[in-house]
């Protein structure tokens, strides 16, 4: 380091120093005249420092983990007879194992300070790992962030039991599409893996992966113990993974808000890109397993292609049973014909889907029970809604349908004050297992 740069970096000190005293009040006692105050380019400088004859409480201000200004330094406190076992980001012991060294985090978790580099090279997922866990393990909510750059990843990222217990709130929080999270592990991998943990939130992600090895964006599930997920939000995250982008499986109280799978019209660049191939596109947002309760999801945007996978759908639900399922204020678009399901749900019941713009898509719902479909716009030239199994107790109005087809097996379908072309009929199975109500143009039934 030159010496002007030297000078402004002790220039510094001082400054920081006093906040640094303030922070670390609540940890140590109030600093005696004696205390120093030690200027350090990287980790490596801290740890090699000898620290015997230090007084208790010396404080330590790092420029970098590897180098000065790579988001890894920060404020360290020495303590003495601290014994704690060093984790890489937040505690390092000494050279001569006299104490160790604390940073001041005041409980966010900067991935960076375990080492991340996020070059899309390096391997990054023990320190984003260990960022997790440091911040779940607290008494007070947790908060892991995870800058702007490409993060290379070779396992799923786990929260739950055996990993992240994380007994109080967690937030991972990225910077948005600046913050790409590289999936390059075996298949069986997503990105991320919660399982059995509640009470978390991952916000504004975008996740890639090589199409080769078809792994998921985030999956969100019961433990081996059949703990289920719970109260949990993903906001802002968006999936380029060549599987599905979103797995909720034996889930309960989960919100999705603002979430893409696929953007259309190159609505994004990759920070690094990656080689997938839409024909090996799966399910936008999948609800499986026994039972998944209270789902809401909300302004989900999916961008289906013309070489999807068959039985493709932006949005499905094929659980055994599903509970509380809201839809709203979605874009989803298909092309190709015979059109994407864009939405396909089985075994729901009590459900809604309000607001949502579905372009060359169909809907499709099996054996689903009280629900409510609501201005829904459902341009282009193909893409009907489909009534199968025993459906029932459905109300459809208010909005734009390009046909309808109600199989026998339904009952209580109602159909009001739908748009529909004259060209366009309804299809169904008997004369009785659904209720036309005021739909313009004076369409009438088919027969069966």
């Amino acid at each position: 380091m030159s010496w002007y740069s030297r000078s402004l970096w002790l220039g510094l000190v001082a400054v920081i120093a006093i906040g640094a005293y303030v922070v670390a009040a609540r940890h140590e006692p109030p600093p005696s005249p004696e205390r120093q105050v030690l200027a350090l380019d990287t980790i490596a400088s801290l740890r090699a420092r000898t620290v015997q004859g230090l007084p208790n409480g010396t404080q330590a201000l790092v420029g970098g983990y590897t180098r000065l200004g790579d988001g890894g330094g920060g404020i360290f406190v020495l303590s003495s007879d601290n014994k704690s076992e060093p984790d890489g980001g937040t505690v390092f012991a000494a050279e001569d194992r006299h104490g160790r060294w604390l940073r001041l985090s005041g409980g966010v978790m900067n991935v960076r300070f375990f080492g991340a580099k996020g070059d899309g090279v390096k391997d990054d997922t023990i320190a984003i790992q260990t960022a997790i866990n440091s911040a779940g393990a607290g008494k007070l909510r947790g908060r892991v962030i995870i800058p702007a750059g490409a993060y290379v990843v070779s396992s799923s990222l786990k929260l739950g039991p055996g990993a992240a217990a994380i007994p109080t709130p967690l937030v991972i929080q990225g910077d948005g599409q600046a913050t790409q999270l590289i999936n390059a592990a075996p298949p069986g991998n997503p990105t991320f893996a919660i399982l059995g943990a509640s009470y978390f939130e991952i916000r504004d992600l975008l996740l890639s992966g090589d199409s080769k090895h078809k792994n998921d964006g985030v999956l969100v599930g019961s433990s081996t113990a059949k703990i289920r997920s719970a109260r949990f939000v993903l906001d802002g995250v968006t999936s380029m993974m060549p599987g599905c982008g979103f797995v909720i499986r034996d889930a309960n109280t989960g919100v999705l808000r603002n979430c893409r799978h696929w953007p259309s019209a190159n609505s994004l660049s990759l920070t690094v890109p990656q080689k997938v191939e839409a024909m090996d596109i799966h399910h936008g947002i999948y609800l499986t397993g026994d039972q998944d309760d209270d789902i809401s999801i909300y302004d989900f945007e999916s961008g289906l292609t013309p070489s999807y996978t068959p039985g493709t759908a932006a949005i499905c639900a094929d659980a055994l049973h599903t509970f509380g399922l809201r839809i709203s204020a979605g874009t989803i678009e298909g092309t190709g014909s015979p059109p994407a399901a864009s939405l396909r749900l089985k075994n729901t019941n009590w459900f809604s889907v309000l607001g949502s713009f579905a372009e060359n898509s169909d809907f499709i719902f099996d054996n689903c029970r009280y629900g409510l479909l609501a201005s829904i716009d459902k341009s282009g030239s193909i893409g009907t809604t489909r009534f199968t199994g025993s459906s029932a107790h459905i109300t459809y109005q208010d909005s734009l349908d390009l046909g309808i087809s109600i199989e026998a097996g339904c009952s209580g379908i109602e159909l009001r004050n739908l748009n529909l072309n004259t060209d366009d009929l309804v299809d169904h199975g008997t004369a009785s297992n659904f209720t036309l109500v005021r739909t313009p143009h004076g369409l009438q039934p088919n027969k069966p």
